[in-house]
């Protein structure tokens, strides 16, 4: 039996969006990321999905910065677009990941998280 609708869903309050915490060429601001990412970008990559309550092995799957970087947007509203993720992520990974790490910094320090599991498992169990 179908069900009637007879009232409209009310209109929902714009979702207030914002910048990344610092800007993608900002490396120096975060030393230790900086060379972190600059002299082992793999093991910082691997410890990137880690600090977002990842599986530290999603980068060996091919998965780099582009995937965690695009739902750290999408989760805290973060302007910008899937396509400028990926290709950021490929021009410049380093800067990528230096990035993302301070973001996710700025979000813990601002009393939110960084897991992102749930989205992941969803993905991987399709």
């Amino acid at each position: 039996m179908e069900e009637v609708v007879t009232e409209q869903p009310a209109a929902s309050q714009p979702v207030e969006t914002r910048e990344w915490e610092s800007g993608l060429f900002e490396c120096t601001n975060d030393m230790t990321s900086c060379v972190l990412s600059l002299f082992c970008p793999c093991g910082y990559l691997c410890y990137l999905y880690s600090y977002a309550s990842e599986p530290c092995w999603l980068p060996f799957l091919g998965a780099g910065p582009g995937p965690l970087r695009m739902r750290q947007r999408h989760r805290h509203n973060i302007n910008g677009s899937m396509t400028n993720d990926f290709v950021l992520s490929c021009l410049c990974t380093q800067c990528v990941m230096c990035q993302l790490k301070r973001d996710m910094d700025y979000v813990l320090q601002n009393g939110g998280t960084c897991n992102h599991t749930a989205s992941f498992r969803k993905l991987l169990s399709k």
